[in-house]
């Protein structure tokens, strides 16, 4: 019972001295966006009909105006619905991902995202 306590060696391991962080927008806002086009009785030729309009679009990317058109929502709405997408998307390489909030309509949705969420 009398054994001296010897000092402590244990050691601390190294933290990880290149821990990036990356933040992310979310712009995600209450409620619903109102989008009439996708209420609908048939959603088979609704979302045919919609996929056609984007994709008449001579790139594979698609901008707000272009999604406010196709649509029938205002571009505030389209935008958001593009940082929303921006936010979401698992894809670290995609223009949408690593652009700046400013930037989001000059780079625009890549067409195959925005047809997974419709």
């Amino acid at each position: 019972m009398t054994d001296p306590i010897g000092p402590s060696t244990s050691t601390i391991p190294n933290p990880s001295p290149t821990t990036l962080l990356h933040p992310r927008r979310e712009p995600f806002e209450h409620g619903l966006l109102p989008i009439q086009k996708l209420i609908f009785t048939d959603p088979l030729q609704a979302l045919t009909s919609l996929k056609q309009k984007l994709v008449s679009s001579s790139t594979q990317r698609v901008d707000s105006a272009a999604l406010a058109d196709a649509l029938e929502i205002s571009l505030d709405h389209a935008r958001l619905v593009l940082d929303t997408l921006a936010s979401v998307l698992h894809s670290e390489s995609d223009l949408l991902v690593t652009s700046r909030f400013d930037d989001v309509d000059s780079v625009g949705a890549d067409l195959l995202d925005l047809i997974l969420i419709s």
